[in-house]
C-alpha cells in the first residue's frame, strides 16, 4: 500500500497538468496585484512591499473564484479516466483494491493541495525579484515585517482546501463516471455554499468556503479551526469515495 500512495503522490504532484495549473495560478495573483504593482512602478515600495503584495492577492475574489477549478486540474478525473480505459483493471492485478483506493486519494488530496501552494511561490518568487530592487529600505530602528513568515498559515489553508476540493471532485465523478463531473462539481458547490451563506445564513461563517483559506480570529485558533473543518470534510469526502469507487472496482 505504501508504495501505491507514493506512486500515485509522484504521478499526481509532477504531472503537467498540475505544473500547469500552479503557472497559471501564479499568473491570477499577479494580475489580482496589478494596481498595486502600477503604483510600485510610479513610486518607491517600502521593504517587504512584495510580500504584502502577494499577501493582499490572496484575499482578492479572482484567487477564490479560481481554487476549486485549479485544484481538480492534476488529479480529480484520474480516477474516471482509469476506469473508462480498463487501465484500472490492470493495476488492480498488481495491487489491493485497498491500496489502489488509497494511493488515488493520497494522489488526489496532495495535487490539488500543491498546485495552489505552488502557484503562491511562484508568484511570491517572482514579485521578490521583480520588486526587491526597488524597495526602499526602512528607516532606522525600524524592525521589517516577516511577510513570508505571515503567509505560511494561509499556505497551509489553501493546501487543505485544494486537497478538499479534488476529492470532492473525484468523489463526485463516481455518481456518473465523467470527467467534467470531476471538473464542475467542486466549483457548483462552492458557489451554492457561498450563495446561501450571503442570502440565507450570513451569521453562520463557517459555510463560507472563503473562509476556510485564510486565518481569522472568527476561528478557533486563527487558522486551527478552519483546517480542522477542511480535514474532517476531506475525510468524509474520501469515505464516500472509497465505498462507492470499490463497489464499482469490484465489477471489472
Amino acid at each position: 500500500m505504501k508504495n501505491a500512495i507514493l506512486s500515485g503522490i509522484r504521478q499526481g504532484a509532477l504531472s503537467r497538468r498540475c505544473l500547469l495549473g500552479a503557472a497559471f495560478f501564479a499568473l491570477i495573483l499577479l494580475l489580482a496585484s496589478v494596481n498595486s504593482l502600477m503604483d510600485a512602478f510610479q513610486t518607491e515600495p517600502v521593504a517587504g512591499f512584495h510580500g504584502k503584495l502577494i499577501c493582499d492577492a490572496m484575499e482578492s475574489d479572482a484567487a477564490h473564484f479560481f481554487v476549486p477549478i485549479l485544484s481538480t486540474l492534476p488529479f480529480a478525473a484520474r480516477y474516471v479516466e482509469e476506469i473508462k480505459s480498463k487501465y484500472a483493471r490492470s493495476l488492480l492485478y498488481r495491487s489491493s483494491r485497498a491500496a489502489y483506493l488509497a494511493g488515488k486519494i493520497a494522489a488526489c488530496f496532495t495535487s490539488g493541495g500543491l498546485v495552489l501552494v505552488l502557484g503562491i511561490l511562484i508568484a511570491y518568487a517572482l514579485a521578490a525579484i521583480m520588486l526587491i530592487p526597488m524597495e526602499a529600505p526602512l528607516p532606522k530602528n525600524t524592525e521589517p515585517t516577516n511577510w513570508f513568515q505571515i503567509l505560511l498559515p494561509s499556505l497551509g489553508l489553501f493546501f487543505l482546501s485544494g486537497g478538499l476540493w479534488a476529492l470532492v471532485g473525484m468523489t463526485a465523478s463516481t455518481w456518473m463516471e465523467s470527467r467534467y463531473i470531476a471538473y464542475a462539481a467542486p466549483f457548483v458547490l462552492y458557489y451554492v455554499l457561498i450563495m446561501l451563506y450571503e442570502r440565507y445564513f450570513p451569521t453562520f461563517y463557517v459555510l463560507d468556503p472563503r473562509a476556510w483559506l485564510l486565518p481569522s480570529p472568527r476561528w478557533i485558533g486563527e487558522g486551527w479551526g478552519e483546517a480542522l473543518l477542511v480535514m474532517e470534510l476531506s475525510v468524509v469526502s474520501a469515505l464516500i469515495f472509497s465505498l462507492r469507487a470499490g463497489r464499482r472496482l469490484m465489477e471489472i
